[in-house]
């Protein structure tokens, strides 16, 4: 026991003082049996919290009051939970998880940003993985689109720009952002180009990159980094010319290569999700549940080695 207390005073404890002795922040112990007190800076004049009741100085030694004072419960003694690398997942319905037979929201497990969460983690060594979806139906770039929300019995803006900022000081720090929108920017009432619309992806680009302290948990002064995904390759069905995709097949198609040459100018990670998976033919603008493995697997592989 003696050791112990030369311990304790080493470490700036006190063992068998008085309060105006008290040095540490850690919690205050009493060994009842023989009345030596471990005093705490962080408790009050004149108050002490027992524990381990009936231990005196013999029960200590023999192990309880030592398994209790060990690293494990020694707060300044303890590594620090190692915290999951976090990805922002900021698109349209299709991050959402739109079902294309109309039956509502895909499962929460069979969305591709929750299946990147698990495909990252299986992959990962020693590091964890967490994904938030922040997915609006809707959702453009720049322009609000009335018409859109109210098909969804909503009022709600669906300019992109408009809650990017919010949604990252909600959810910093952050280590990435998939940004996975421009589909709706093709509806032909909006009267955008392809062109118009990549510069849409740059506006947002630039503001997350002039974001305060958005960054990952060890440098938030830096910004997260960036994945530019493609929209899905419209398909021309009675449903997608019901929502206003009129053209949208050809301009998608544009759009895929206009995104690679802005994420290669500005040096971002870039997914052709054309590549991997095609919308459903139920309605040519979402993906459905097969879709959503491939997606998740295509992003995990550019991800994984960052």
């Amino acid at each position: 026991m003696g050791h112990l207390r030369g311990l304790l005073r080493s470490s700036g404890f006190c063992t068998e003082g008085t309060p105006g002795q008290r040095q540490s922040p850690l919690p205050l112990l009493l060994d009842q049996g023989e009345g030596n007190e471990i005093w705490s800076s962080s408790h009050h004049d004149n108050v002490s919290e027992r524990i381990l009741s009936g231990q005196g100085r013999d029960g200590a030694e023999c192990g309880s009051w030592l398994n209790w004072i060990c690293a494990d419960n020694l707060p300044f003694m303890t590594a620090p939970a190692q915290e999951p690398k976090t990805i922002l997942c900021f698109g349209d319905s299709n991050t959402w998880g739109f079902n294309p037979d109309g039956g509502g929201r895909l499962p929460h497990d069979t969305r591709w940003p929750n299946q990147l969460e698990q495909q990252l983690n299986q992959r990962a060594s020693g590091q964890t993985w967490r994904t938030i979806e922040d997915g609006l139906n809707s959702r453009t770039w720049l322009l609000d689109d009335p018409i859109g929300a109210a098909r969804y019995g909503a009022q709600y803006s669906c300019s992109g720009r408009s809650g990017l900022m919010t949604s990252l000081h909600s959810h910093k720090p952050i280590n990435m952002v998939i940004l996975a929108l421009g589909c709706n920017d093709s509806k032909d009432y909006l009267n955008l180009s392809a062109e118009q619309i990549a510069d849409g992806a740059r506006i947002l680009m630039h503001d997350i990159r002039s974001a305060l302290n958005c960054g990952p948990r060890e440098r938030p002064d830096r910004p997260p980094n960036i994945l530019l995904m493609t929209p899905p390759l419209v398909k021309i069905t009675a449903q997608s010319l019901a929502w206003g995709f009129d053209g949208a097949d050809t301009k998608s198609q544009a759009l895929a290569s206009c995104y690679l040459q802005l994420a290669d100018e500005l040096e971002v990670l870039a997914f052709d999700v054309q590549t991997v998976a095609s919308p459903s033919p139920l309605d040519g603008i979402h993906f459905d549940s097969q879709a959503q493995s491939a997606i998740a697997s295509g992003l995990a592989d550019l991800i994984a080695p960052t």
